[in-house]
């Protein structure tokens, strides 16, 4: 007995140490992300409270960070002279489009977090943006029409502009710095009488991407609040050059005041273990394509057929021309950029599991179609165009095409009905596992068109987990997130004697861990250099 109560009073004390350790690495040099999916605006509620923050997904899935601990970098690849020919810019410059492209960073921001906090509507507010150029920041219609983003309608982002979110969502737009250099954004969110920390935003732009070390805005000390998984074995280009353009990053721990833990990748449910050795011999691994739906926070994995996505007069559309099979003329359609009581369905390839034991991206592929109309589904185009990248096209029970997704994505594609009524699409989702072998999934999606179902607004995401026993475990995928078992959960075994002055132990540690991280850098190595000599 003895004996175990000192194991864990040893473990306790290494665990409040390397919570001190981890305290000084949270200040060390800012990371810096040249690409992939960042929420630079991530507002948050705890209770009547507002908290801006900086989330990414370049090393891990919903990773908080400090704004003032990120270098956002826009490398020479963004230039063009394209925007030159928009009347409403009139000038070239480096550009991070509203769709994804690999080598970019695709910047956005997330007001989902406030729903909790009983917030509707979050003002992003930029008090003060300073830079060598201009800065525009508008949106792409679905249809190649240009799109004001701030409520002045204007186009060019300064000192006193400012972002309205009616309702909470997540949102990608068109950025455009027009002279290289280190530009500086100085914002708050407000909602409700409610206002948020200010926030300081450092973007490197052109030559300036080569930069280190930049002078910050603000330097106050943060609490480290590490809220995210800082993982990327991902072995494709898109997440391996992610993670080279983090400086430090897998050291370094996300801040955040005051808000929320982020709600780590649900790990997929535990396949039942075969009846005989033989038929465990048999056991293939596969992909389980899910549904993260994002109406709660946090978010769900579910089922496909466990939702059925509705279509109703929101989501009308005219199309000034034929896209693919659909004719113009009415049609329906779930854009790129969400709409109000339309479902927001993207792609996602974000997953733990999928990161850890698969290269990373998956091609999806049509298998079976029957609806009463066509449909097609493409990525967003650029500037004046309506078509980007065709996905998908089907009609007369038959759909084609496929789409690869690049490994730790998120992108949202145009779904367009040319018909009303009731559509079933079934897609496979295939991957390369880290030891070269195929594995796939495939799952039906539900569409009422015209209709109502049981997801007719807000955000989904389709993609799938990774399961190491998938043709065992026919019958055994239940939602994540809900009332499913979770792998990797320990069975209850019931309290012992030592467990509740363990766990106040715990707390007292945890507490005192989280109290040193917000004493000043000096202090801290004195109360450790004091601790040392007493001994």
């Amino acid at each position: 007995m003895l004996k175990t109560v000192t194991n864990s009073l040893v473990v306790v004390c290494l665990a409040a140490l390397l919570t001190l350790l981890t305290c000084g690495v949270a200040l060390a040099d800012p990371a810096r992300f040249d690409r992939g999916h960042i929420d630079v605006f991530n507002v948050t509620a705890d209770g009547g409270s507002l908290t801006l923050d900086l989330q990414e997904d370049v090393t891990g899935s919903h990773v908080r960070r400090a704004p003032e601990d990120v270098d956002l970098v826009v490398g020479e690849a963004a230039y063009t002279d394209e925007t030159a020919n928009v009347p409403e810019i009139g000038e070239p410059g480096y550009l991070l489009p509203q769709t994804q492209r690999a080598d970019l960073l695709w910047p956005g921001w997330d007001t989902q977090g406030v729903r909790e906090g009983g917030f509707g509507r979050v003002d992003i507010e930029f008090r003060e943006v300073s830079g060598p150029g201009s800065v525009y920041l508008f949106q792409t219609g679905s249809f190649g029409s240009f799109q004001p983003v701030l409520d002045s309608d204007q186009p060019q982002l300064s000192s006193g502009s400012r972002i309205v979110q009616d309702d909470p969502s997540h949102v990608h737009a068109n950025w455009l710095f027009t002279q290289p250099g280190v530009y500086t954004m100085k914002v708050v969110a407000t909602a409700d009488g409610a206002e948020s920390n200010e926030a300081v935003y450092t973007w490197h732009v052109g030559d300036a991407s080569a930069e280190t070390g930049t002078d910050r805005a603000s330097a106050e000390t943060k609490a480290d609040t590490s809220t995210g998984t800082s993982h990327n074995d991902a072995n494709s280009n898109a997440a391996a050059n992610s993670a080279d353009s983090v400086s430090k990053s897998v050291a370094s721990k996300p801040a955040a005041q005051k808000s929320a833990p982020a709600a780590p990748a649900a790990p997929a449910a535990k396949p039942a273990p075969a009846t005989t050795s033989a038929a465990a011999k048999k056991c293939t691994p596969a992909l389980r394509p899910m549904i993260k739906d994002d109406r709660n926070v946090p978010a769900t994995w579910k089922r496909p057929e466990d939702l059925v996505f509705g279509l109703g007069s929101a989501a009308e559309a005219d199309l000034p021309q034929a896209v693919g099979p659909v004719p113009a003329g009415k049609a329906w359609m779930i854009g790129a950029t969400q709409q109000d009581n339309v479902p927001w369905l993207g792609a996602n390839t974000q997953h733990e599991s999928l990161i850890e034991h698969t290269t990373g991206e998956v091609t999806w592929e049509v298998t079976n179609f029957n609806g009463p109309g066509p449909m097609t589904v493409f990525t967003q185009g650029g500037l004046g165009q309506v078509v980007g990248e065709e996905w998908f096209t089907a009609e007369n029970g038959r759909g084609s095409g496929s789409h690869t997704i690049p490994a730790n994505s998120h992108v949202h594609p145009n779904w367009v009905f040319g018909a009303p009524g009731t559509y079933k699409v079934t897609i496979r989702q295939t991957a390369t596992t880290k030891g070269g072998e195929k594995v796939s999934g495939e799952a039906t999606l539900t569409f009422n068109v015209g209709e109502a179902g049981n997801a007719d607004s807000g955000h989904f995401d389709f993609g799938s987990m990774f399961d190491p026993e998938g043709s065992c475990s026919a019958g055994a995928a239940t939602a994540q997130g809900s009332d499913a078992a979770r792998s990797g959960d320990l069975a209850e075994t019931g309290t012992t004697v030592m467990t509740v002055p363990f766990a106040i132990l715990g707390l007292g540690v945890a507490v005192f861990g989280a109290a040193m991280c917000t004493l000043d850098t000096a202090l801290r190595r004195r109360l450790i250099a004091l601790a040392g000599a007493s001994k």
